[in-house]
């Protein structure tokens, strides 16, 4: 036995808070289980820590902008040539931010991720050239003006453009925050059918006024997405 005081060294490591979704609702579960017991049976009831926990994890993935009228530049010019113009422009944006190459889809990167424990140079590079599909042809949106029978349909568009942008840079997180991904997964599941039900509004809207196009217009991609046949998501 000794009589010498025991020293403890002070940290040279400062706490670093974490900046995934994962490892701030890990902490925030942990305390608000910890203060729970301390406070006995005044504390707060575990269905209580949960539901505060989900309502956290929808609050912290959930911060997508929303676009709406101030974002776009709105058009009272209803002439033939604005139509046409207009649904020529929507279609080149979607072409011209169309991968050349045959990527895997979101759902089976993850698959392999989960099969490999990892993630490849392959799978962040798929998720990438993904990722961009969506944000360029949000941004090259952004920038057609809009006749004023189109507005709705064309920010239903610019928002699930949005979304799914969103969707798969979290879901190429699947491995630094798991549960970002996790709940990015459960959003584009609904995000995908946002924008089905969005390209196929836009195709009525369009129909309208389909005299006003030829068979070397580019509009006519949206025919595509017509109701009763079979619409392939970009």
């Amino acid at each position: 036995m000794t009589a010498e005081p025991i020293v403890i060294e002070k940290s040279q490591t400062e706490y670093v808070p974490p900046d995934t979704l994962t490892g701030k609702v890990g902490v925030s579960f942990m305390q608000n289980v910890l203060t729970a017991k301390t406070r006995g049976q005044v504390g707060r009831t575990n269905e209580q820590i949960i539901t505060d926990t989900v309502n956290q994890i929808k609050t912290e993935a959930a911060k997508d902008k929303i676009y709406d009228v101030r974002d776009i530049t709105i058009t009272k010019d209803m002439s033939e040539t604005s139509i046409k113009n207009y649904g020529n422009a929507m279609a080149d944006a979607i072409n011209n931010n169309a991968v050349d190459r045959r990527i895997r889809t979101q759902m089976e990167i993850i698959a392999d991720i989960t099969k490999n424990g990892t993630a490849s140079e392959e799978d962040i590079s798929d998720f990438e050239a993904l990722a961009e599909i969506y944000l360029g042809t949000l941004n090259d949106s952004l920038k057609i003006p809009v006749p004023n029978i189109f507005v709705k349909e064309h920010l239903d568009l610019l928002n699930v453009y949005n979304a799914l942008y969103f969707d798969t840079e979290g879901m190429s997180e699947t491995v630094n925050d798991p549960l970002l991904a996790l709940v990015r997964v459960k959003r584009f599941d609904d995000d995908s059918r946002g924008m089905s039900i969005a390209l196929e509004n836009m195709y009525l809207t369009l129909e309208k006024s389909s005299y006003t196009f030829t068979t070397n217009d580019s509009a006519l991609l949206f025919l595509s997405f017509a109701p009763n046949i079979n619409k392939p998501l970009i």
